[in-house]
């Protein structure tokens, strides 16, 4: 046995030993050896969608409890604290996942997801025209519209409330037959939405349909 494979083992011991005793002194805690790593890198989204991406998790579970990784929390200040500096070094964060899976770069153009929150500005919108303008292609304004008022998706506790809340909610307005579109949201959870923007753009004509996010929720496939 390699020195290497040694130190790996040793360190899965002490890692699972450390939960052991976090597991007795925070018994609600409940945490497994994974829970303690900080997840870190891009994520693949399945859904109807040709390709799908999330930049990273948005929290990850340590023993004080759940925590904001870095993207997480350059999320949170871009879209609450009115920090709209940040939208730069978000798409800049963008901009190297799309080097890594060069076919998010191979778009005719970019569609952003409508907020469902009225706000001095529109977050993604924004993050939208300064990943167009680097990327050199157009953002589609307008192309995906609301047809009625929703409700918070994080607010629904579960998937089918969720699919509800969403169902019929956009329509395309404008000619997307044969192009191919990058669909650009904040966060993924469950995934209804992205789903039902998908599907309303294939039937539109939209040859081809990826999506790519900041952050995903830690458990968004078990919801």
């Amino acid at each position: 046995m390699g020195l290497k494979q040694i130190l790996r083992e040793s360190l899965a011991r002490l890692r699972t030993s450390a939960c052991l005793v976090l597991q007795r002194v925070l018994p609600s805690a409940s945490l497994s050896s994974d829970d303690l790593i900080t997840p870190a890198g891009p994520h693949p989204l399945h859904g109807p969608w040709d390709e799908g991406w999330a930049l990273d998790f948005h929290s990850y579970r340590t023993p004080v409890g759940w925590q904001p990784t870095e993207l997480g929390r350059l999320t949170r200040k871009y879209k609450y604290r009115g920090r709209i500096d940040l939208a730069d070094r978000l798409a800049d964060r963008i901009i190297i996942v799309m080097e890594q899976h060069p076919t998010l770069k191979a778009i005719d153009g970019i569609v952003t997801v409508p907020s469902s929150v009225q706000r001095l500005y529109d977050p993604v919108c924004l993050l939208g025209q300064v990943l167009a303008r680097r990327l050199g292609v157009p953002l589609l304004t307008g192309v995906l519209q609301k047809t009625r008022r929703t409700e918070r998706q994080k607010d629904m506790h579960t998937r089918a409330q969720k699919r509800a809340n969403i169902a019929g909610a956009f329509v395309a307005n404008g000619d997307v037959r044969g192009k191919s579109l990058l669909v650009l949201d904040d966060l993924y959870d469950s995934g209804e939405t992205l789903k039902e923007v998908t599907r309303v753009l294939k039937r539109a004509g939209a040859r081809s349909v990826r999506v790519l996010t900041l952050t995903r929720t830690r458990y968004a496939h078990s919801r």
